[in-house]
């Protein structure tokens, strides 16, 4: 896994969010889109983390506990040193970090196997809508929020108002006007 490199690139290369020069971001994600084609390759690793999830599951909230611990009393290495790029502690946490992320969808993926692999009428449609829902569900929240956010309502409900209202949106959308005409599900990507 590339959990050092990260480390060492986050350090030195901060977050641009860009398509070409962002190379700690990179190299964190880069290695989970490879991950992922290995694993649809090679179906026995996949049926060994499902044998595993337990246990993996167990590790990735342990190492949450580590990692909360560590922020909430203001020990990670960015509190502690004021030459934090320097220590070895901070590529190590910052590394701990990249295991956490990798341990949780590790985790994940074998419940997933487990309990999310049978044939439910809910998970076709939900695949099908996936695409649709996706290419849709921005252009609905900053169309509202761009209203909402003016009223003079508190934020909880400006966010409740927007999470409800654009998912059903997005779901009459998609169930209404994408899903009964073939062309249209051709247009969103949808089977």
């Amino acid at each position: 896994m590339a959990c050092l490199p990260h480390a060492f690139l986050t350090i030195h290369f901060p977050a641009t969010h860009d398509l070409v020069q962002d190379y700690a971001r990179h190299c964190l994600y880069l290695p989970f889109v490879i991950a992922g084609l290995l694993l649809y390759r090679f179906g026995h690793w996949v049926d060994a983390i499902e044998q595993n999830r337990r246990a993996i599951a167990r590790f990735a909230f342990v190492i949450t506990l580590l990692i909360f611990t560590l922020r909430w009393n203001d020990w990670d290495p960015f509190h502690i040193w004021p030459d934090w790029r320097e220590r070895p502690q901070t590529y190590l946490y910052l590394a701990l970090l990249n295991v956490h992320a990798w341990a949780w969808v590790m985790a994940f993926l074998g419940y997933g196997k487990r309990y999310l692999n049978t044939e439910i009428r809910f998970f076709n449609y939900a695949n099908q809508a996936v695409y649709p829902f996706y290419i849709l569900h921005q252009t609905i929240i900053v169309t509202l929020g761009y209203y909402v956010v003016r009223t003079a309502d508190n934020a909880a409900f400006k966010y409740l108002f927007i999470l409800s209202v654009s998912l059903w949106m997005c779901l009459c959308i998609y169930h209404f006007f994408i899903r009964p005409f073939p062309f249209m599900r051709y247009l969103f990507g949808s089977k």
